[in-house]
């Protein structure tokens, strides 16, 4: 994948340890995935397009939670029109965070029938939940 810079900061084994921050530069198109044991918020931007994710336990089976911000005073659009052009590029992101990753993934592949719960957070009490397949979906 190109135009995918990986930061491994801090190597996790432990998958619910695993942190996942993906920022990237309007200007060059660059991307940039930082992996670590927290998540790289000294890498946010005023305009909060990072997503987020993170490997959780949920009812004894994990899954991959992916977040992403909508609501940012700083940016021209709507929270609609966030949401949007989000859902829009979600797939491309999660595919790209998976391919940062995939070495761990395919060493741990049980990892690879999680669910991708996507959450749209909109404020701190309101947010949107979506499934978008299985981790092995983005995983060629």
């Amino acid at each position: 994948m190109h135009k995918l810079e990986i930061n491994i900061i801090n190597n996790v084994q432990d998958a619910l340890n695993r942190k996942y921050t993906l920022t990237h530069s309007d200007e060059t198109g660059m991307r940039f995935l930082f992996i670590d044991s927290t998540y790289a918020e000294e890498e946010y931007d005023e305009l909060n397009d990072q997503v987020t994710s993170e490997w959780c336990l949920v009812n004894n089976k994990i899954i991959f939670s992916v977040s992403c911000p909508i609501f940012c005073q700083a940016s021209k659009y709507s929270m609609n029109e966030r949401y949007e052009i989000f859902k829009r590029h979600m797939p491309r992101a999660i595919r790209a965070i998976l391919f940062g990753d995939q070495e761990y993934i395919l060493a741990n592949n049980y990892l690879l029938e999680s669910k991708i719960h996507v959450f749209y957070i909109y404020s701190l009490e309101y947010y949107r939940v979506e499934q978008l397949g299985l981790v092995g979906d983005f995983i060629k």
